[in-house]
């Protein structure tokens, strides 16, 4: 299904996807692009969801330099295993837009770090 809409999803400006129990990391299964035109995203009831962004480099996987660089508005609900909206630094140029959060039933220490 990925593959099908890949293209679709590269150029979209909306997102809203829900009820997915097989994605871990948003940018690396669905646009390993960084959604770059993209200005809303919302996820709802995935389960299975760790990162938004996976940052951190390995041998298989050097992320995108401006993942999410339009987004403007970031909708999370009902992310249970959510373990960070960034896991590594966040790369310059991405969420440099981003005006409007919401969080519902998603633990909050995975967006708002705890202080030290």
């Amino acid at each position: 299904m990925v593959k099908f809409f890949s293209k679709l999803l590269k150029r979209s400006q909306v997102l809203e996807l829900g009820q997915l129990n097989d994605i871990k990391h948003v940018v690396y299964e669905l646009d390993k692009e960084g959604f770059v035109e993209l200005k809303y995203l919302s996820l709802w009831q995935c389960p299975t969801v760790q990162y938004i962004l996976h940052s951190s480099t390995s041998v298989e996987w050097v992320p995108p330099p401006n993942a999410f660089c339009m987004l403007e508005e970031l909708i999370l609900d009902g992310l249970d295993n959510l373990e960070a909206v960034c896991h590594g630094p966040i790369p310059m140029g991405s969420f440099g837009n981003l005006r409007i959060s919401s969080l519902a039933s998603t633990p909050q220490e995975a967006v708002v770090p705890r202080s030290q």
